[in-house]
């Protein structure tokens, strides 16, 4: 729409900053990758990525444009708590504290 929401600036002004940032070298590629985004190639992908705590994945699904169409990151205390079951069944409840500890669970990322 072109109007400045929020304390934002408006759509002209961002493209006179970008025509300035072009001129200005690393910093105005920077700037425009930052706010424009980069091609996402159209289709999508689903990454794994090594963490300390397990496996990140990363799936996003884009229709070639800047902005891709869905971005979901999922937690490797997702997986965790995925077993949990399986080393819970038959034994106590005091026992489901020690394995949850012991998976090194972080509850924050499990319900994202």
């Amino acid at each position: 729409d072109g109007d400045a929401q929020g304390g934002g600036i408006t759509d002209a002004e961002a493209a006179e900053f970008a025509a300035d940032a072009r001129l200005a070298g690393a910093e105005g590629q920077h700037f425009l990758i930052y706010s424009q985004g980069f091609k996402v190639p159209a289709g999508d992908a689903y990454v794994p990525v090594e963490g300390p705590r397990g496996e990140h994945g990363c799936y996003v699904v884009s229709d070639g444009t800047n902005r891709p169409w869905r971005v979901h990151m999922r937690a490797p205390a997702l997986f965790a708590c995925q077993a949990l079951h399986k080393f819970v069944v038959g034994g106590m409840i005091a026992d489901v504290i020690a394995v949850i500890g012991s998976l090194d669970v972080v509850m924050g990322d499990v319900d994202r």
